[in-house]
Formats: C-alpha cells, sequence, structure tokens
C-alpha cells in the first residue's frame, strides 16, 4: 500500500503545473474536507461563531474532525454564489486539484486528484506546483498542520497512560474538548485574541500545559 501511495505522488514544488478554477462547483460534492484545530480556528472566525459553536454545528458528530458530511449534498458552505467560507476554507480546498503527502524524512510531495468528470477547471503546465501553492496562500496551513501534528504525537503517546482508569467515554470527550482552540485559551485564564495565528500558538500552549501535567502525574 505504502509502494502504490508512494507512486502516486510523484510532483515537486518545482514541477509544471497550472489550474484555472472556472467556478463550477463541482469539486463541493461528494468530498470529505479533514480538518485540523488551525482550519477549525479560520473557518469560526469567517462564520463569525467561537470555535466550540462551529465544532458543534459544523463538524461531523463524534469525531470533529471533518466538516459534516450530507449524504447527496454538496458541502454545508456552498451557497447559491459559491463557497461562503472562501477566505477561511481548509487546505484540502486550497490544494485542490492537488494532494499534499509528507513522509517521515520531511520529504514533501504532490500528485493530481481525479476530477469530478463535469469540472470545469483548466489543467496546464504553464506553471509550477509551487506557485500554484503560492496563489493559494496554504503555506500557513502547512506550518499549522506541522504544529498540530508534533502536540498530538504528545497527545497519542501520553493519553492512554495518563488516563488509564478513566472510562472509554470520558478519555474519548478529553480528546474532542482539546479542540475547542477558545475554550482551551480561556480555561487557562488567557484572553482569547482575535488574529487565527496568535491564537493558534495560544492553543498550541495550552495543549502542551495541558500535557505536561500529565507527565507529572505519571
Amino acid at each position: 500500500m505504502a509502494a502504490s501511495l508512494d507512486a502516486a505522488f510523484t510532483l515537486t514544488r518545482q514541477s509544471p503545473f497550472s489550474y484555472t478554477c472556472r467556478q463550477c462547483n463541482r469539486c463541493c460534492y461528494e468530498k470529505r474536507i479533514p480538518l485540523n484545530p488551525y482550519e477549525i480556528i479560520r473557518l469560526a472566525q469567517v462564520v463569525g461563531v467561537s470555535t466550540g459553536v462551529f465544532l458543534e454545528r459544523f463538524t461531523e458528530e463524534g469525531t470533529a474532525l471533518a466538516v459534516r458530511e450530507r449524504p447527496g449534498q454538496p458541502c454545508v458552505f456552498l451557497g447559491e454564489k459559491g463557497c461562503t467560507v472562501h477566505a477561511g476554507r481548509p487546505a484540502a480546498c486550497r490544494l485542490y486539484p492537488l494532494g499534499r503527502m509528507v513522509r517521515s524524512t520531511g520529504e514533501e510531495r504532490f500528485c493530481e486528484v481525479q476530477p469530478h468528470p463535469e469540472s470545469e477547471g483548466d489543467y496546464g503546465l504553464s506553471g509550477t506546483v509551487g506557485e500554484y501553492l503560492e496563489a493559494q496562500e496554504v503555506e500557513s496551513f502547512f506550518r499549522a498542520a506541522e504544529l498540530y501534528y508534533q502536540v498530538f504525537q504528545r497527545v497519542q503517546s501520553l493519553l492512554a497512560t495518563a488516563h488509564a482508569d478513566d472510562e472509554p467515554g470520558e478519555v474519548a470527550w478529553d480528546v474532542l474538548t482539546l479542540l475547542d482552540a477558545d475554550q482551551c485559551i480561556a480555561d487557562r485564564g488567557w484572553v482569547v485574541p482575535n488574529d487565527p495565528e496568535e491564537k493558534m500558538l495560544l492553543h498550541i500552549a495550552s495543549l502542551n500545559r495541558w500535557l505536561d501535567t500529565l507527565v507529572e502525574v505519571k
């Protein structure tokens, strides 16, 4: 499986690639859009709600790790004139029609995602993958994903042992609660900033403080 996955991701930032969106909105159907806390922060800001309210209203029940899907219907954020959260759209939407993989070595690779059969987007080779990424303003999302990945590696390694005596449901609830950036920051007695980058960094700091307490009680 790993070999076949590697075979698909053959593009680098220097690879010839271009894509022009024609706003047909067909990429907004039948897609599972994953979310990390930074993407939740960005989307909540555009929608005009707290991260807690956003998690409750717009993410998959029980996981909060993806935009809530509606079988046979488009993305919940697709309106009559297109994406209603375009300014805060997640990395998966910004990357389309590309996919991205980062190997354990830190090496980055990309692939072209199979488009909707009726897509009106124009593919070409007039630019590069790197230029497309720059136009989509996706770098802050990549940085945030790496920072949260480091935190959740700590969560995975510590949560089971630190909460060994908890009921499974309690442990799961703790994990879901950690995704609510506004609440995590407020629980520390810190002022919740409006700037999404500042909010992300404070959220990560609050998560690391929480993880430090788990280490202390082990």
